[in-house]
């Protein structure tokens, strides 16, 4: 996750688009595996009538950042 926001901020700075593309590619590859991570720790931590709420959370917060991030970055990028 800090990779990709990393690579994002550097496009931004240097103004290339496509490291801006190529750091939004692997924010997606890194919010999946971090959703397989945290599952994993769920299936340990919450209570079993609790883990659909935090499933859910868990698949919707990430997907929320990446769509803010599809719609700020183009924004940015032209501003900069």
């Amino acid at each position: 996750m800090f990779l990709s926001q990393f690579t994002i901020a550097f496009g931004g700075a240097y103004k290339k688009f496509y490291m801006m593309l190529v750091g939004r590619a692997i924010f997606g590859v890194a919010s999946d595996m971090l959703f397989i991570s945290i599952s994993k720790v769920l299936v340990r931590r919450v209570r079993f009538n609790q883990s659909g709420l935090v499933m859910g959370l868990v698949l919707t917060i990430p997907e929320l950042a990446g769509a803010l991030n599809s719609f700020l970055s183009p924004y940015l990028f032209e501003r900069s």
